[in-house]
C-alpha cells in the first residue's frame, strides 16, 4: 500500500523502500512482508542507517603529493554508474539474494550525491541478455563524454579454480564470467573510454570457504538473517582499470537480508565520509579496514590493470 502512496505522490521508490525497512519490513519474491525483528536487530539497523550524507569536496586536486597530475574528474557528467544485480532466479536454482535490493538503492543513492549522472540498473537479466548489453556498451549513450565509469555486479559467485577469473550466475541459471565484462571495456572493443578510469566492483562470492574473525564485541548479526553471497592497435589492450572483489578467490562474500551485504554497507559509509580528500585507491583500502573493524569478516582484493593516475571524485564539486 506505502508503495502506490509513493508512485500516487511522486516520491522516490528507494525512500518508500527504506521507509518499509525501517517499519520492519523485507521484500521476499516480489513482495514486502513483516520481518519479525529481535530488539537487537532494531538498535542495529538503526546504527547503520543508509540515509548518509555525502561530505563534498571544497576545492579541486591539481597536482598529487608525487607531483603527477590526477585523473580528470571535474565536470557535470561526473560519471556513469552501471549496476547489474541479480536476486531472483528462475526454478529456484539458487537461493533469493535476499538484501542485494539494498545494496542497489545504497548504491544509486551514494552516487547521486556524489554527482553522477542517474545510474543504469539491469536486474535479473539472463545470460542471453546479459551477453547482449555487455555487447553494446559502446553504443550506450550513457557513456559518452563521462568522467570515469564504475560497474557493480552483484550476485551469486563461482571460483574458476587455478585463474583469478570468476563465474557469475545470471537469472536463468547462466553464467558469465567477470572477464567477459571487463574485456567488453577494453581500448578496442570499447575505445570511446580509452583513458577513461573504469571501476569494476564484484559483490559475489568466490567460494564457500568462510574468511571469519572474531567479531568485535559491540558486533551483532543474528544468524539467520546473514548470508553466503585482430587488428593492430596503437594503445594497450586493457588500461585505467581497476578491478575490486569484495572477497578473495575461494571465499564467500557476506549479505544481511535487511542492511545489504557487508561490502557494499562498507563502501558506501567509506565513500560518503572520504571521497572528498581521498584518491579512489586509498578509499578502497579504507573500505577493506571497515570490513574488518565492523564485521570481522571477508578481505577484499583491488587489481590494478594499467590504472596509473590517482583518481580524485570531487563530490558535489563542478567546473563551470
Amino acid at each position: 500500500m506505502l508503495t502506490e502512496v509513493g508512485k500516487t505522490l511522486q516520491v522516490d521508490e528507494s525512500i518508500v523502500s527504506n521507509l518499509l525497512r525501517v517499519l520492519g519490513m523485507i521484500q521476499k519474491q516480489g513482495h514486502w512482508v513483516p520481518y519479525k525483528l529481535k530488539p537487537r536487530d532494531v538498535e542495529w539497523r538503526i546504527l547503520t542507517s543508509s540515509n548518509f550524507k555525502v561530505v563534498k569536496s571544497t576545492k579541486f586536486v591539481d597536482r598529487c603529493s608525487d607531483g603527477r597530475e590526477p585523473y580528470s574528474a571535474r565536470s557535470r557528467h561526473r560519471g556513469a554508474l552501471l549496476i547489474f544485480s541479480f536476486i531472483e532466479f528462475e526454478y529456484n536454482i539458487e537461493k533469493y539474494r535476499q538484501g542485494a535490493e539494498v545494496d542497489c538503492d545504497n548504491l544509486k543513492n551514494l552516487f547521486n550525491e556524489i554527482g553522477f549522472d542517474k545510474p543504469t540498473v539491469y536486474t535479473n537479466l539472463k545470460k542471453a541478455e546479459m551477453l547482449h548489453t555487455i555487447t553494446a556498451l559502446d553504443q550506450m549513450d550513457a557513456l559518452v563524454n563521462v568522467d570515469c565509469v564504475f560497474v557493480v555486479v552483484s550476485s551469486h559467485g563461482y571460483e574458476r579454480r587455478a585463474t583469478s577469473d570468476t563465474d557469475i550466475r545470471c537469472s536463468d541459471g547462466g553464467l558469465v564470467s567477470s572477464y567477459a565484462i571487463i574485456e567488453r571495456f577494453n581500448n578496442h572493443r570499447c575505445p570511446k573510454l580509452k583513458n577513461i578510469p573504469k571501476i569494476f566492483i564484484f559483490q559475489i562470492c568466490r567460494g564457500t570457504n568462510m574468511d571469519l574473525l572474531s567479531p568485535p564485541i559491540h558486533m551483532f548479526h543474528p544468524n539467520d538473517r546473514v548470508e553466503a553471497d585482430g587488428s593492430s592497435i596503437q594503445v594497450p589492450l586493457y588500461s585505467d582499470i581497476l578491478i575490486v572483489h569484495s572477497t578473495l578467490p575461494g571465499f564467500s562474500s557476506y549479505r544481511d537480508q535487511l542492511l545489504g551485504s557487508f561490502y557494499i554497507q562498507a563502501l558506501c559509509e567509506v565513500f560518503a565520509a572520504h571521497a572528498h580528500d581521498n584518491h579512489i585507491k586509498d578509499l578502497f583500502e579504507l573500505v577493506d579496514e571497515k570490513l574488518k573493524e565492523k564485521f570481522g569478516v571477508q578481505t577484499s582484493s583491488v587489481d590494478s590493470w594499467g590504472f596509473n593516475k590517482k583518481l580524485y571524485l570531487h563530490p558535489g564539486l563542478f567546473e563551470d
